[in-house]
């Protein structure tokens, strides 16, 4: 696939969007080279060679995107925009707002195959882990854009599951962030027996504890009778007690 990038030098925000569009491009380039397919997107500004074609970006009905809507799906679609390179390059001329990226990239990897590496080293993908110390509140699943995670629990037991094709990838990170445990680590790339991958990985499973105050199921220490959010609560209000404490102190001393 060409990619004409060559009329940047003489758009008016060509200097900010054109660093963008590499990025892009490169970004889809190191992930088609876990299939042995890094030469399959072209930039024309880096090549000699004539253009055989061009096609302007268009949305759902064949209208022009604007310079102001291209700028702005550049800037905050760039993990999308990758994928969607991957696919065109594949041959799947699929419109910008047709498809989900997930199924842009389920699409892509169908049409790939298994990859020739042993480890597909894309920001595209992640390798998740998380630690022993998860309390199982499930809010990495819940807040999951595409469903990679999985939380379940029945009978005083939980599994959290992780399929590595659905996951968008290190540039997401939402259930990195939102881990109120910090127990959630990410790293970017996945083996080739991830990405192809069609069972759930069980990240962690285990028993659930009751609080004994707010009644929430979580994942104990051994030892531990309240959960994560009521122990926060009651060292808070030690914290807020001991203060006033030491002011009312303060104040007789006086």
């Amino acid at each position: 696939m060409w990619l004409n990038d060559a009329p940047c030098a003489e758009c008016p925000i060509g200097a900010r969007t054109h660093p963008q569009i590499i990025a892009m491009a490169d970004a889809a380039t190191r992930l088609l080279a876990g299939w042995n397919r890094g030469d399959a997107i072209k930039r024309y500004t880096e090549s000699e060679s004539e253009l055989i074609e061009t096609r302007a970006l268009t949305r759902a009905r064949d209208a022009e995107i604007s310079r102001r809507e291209m700028f702005s799906f550049f800037k905050s679609n760039l993990g999308r925009a990758a994928g969607l390179v991957v696919a065109v390059s594949l041959g799947d001329a699929t419109k910008p707002n047709a498809a989900t990226p997930v199924n842009t990239m389920e699409r892509a990897r169908a049409r790939l195959g298994a990859p020739t590496s042993e480890y597909v080293a894309s920001a595209r993908f992640a390798t998740l882990e998380v630690a022993a110390y998860c309390t199982a509140c499930g809010l990495c699943a819940k807040i999951c854009p595409s469903k990679a995670i999985e939380f379940r629990s029945k009978e005083g037991y939980f599994v959290l599951g992780f399929e590595p094709p659905k996951c968008i990838g290190v540039e997401c990170a939402l259930c990195k962030l939102i881990c109120p445990a910090n127990a959630i680590t990410l790293q970017p790339g996945a083996t080739r027996e991830a990405v192809m991958a069609h069972d759930q990985k069980v990240l962690r499973a285990g028993s659930l504890t009751i609080c004994v105050k707010c009644f929430t199921p979580f994942a104990a220490e051994p030892g531990e009778s309240f959960c994560p959010m009521c122990r926060a609560a009651e060292a808070n209000a030690k914290t807020l007690a001991n203060d006033l404490f030491k002011k009312r102190i303060e104040r007789i001393s006086e």
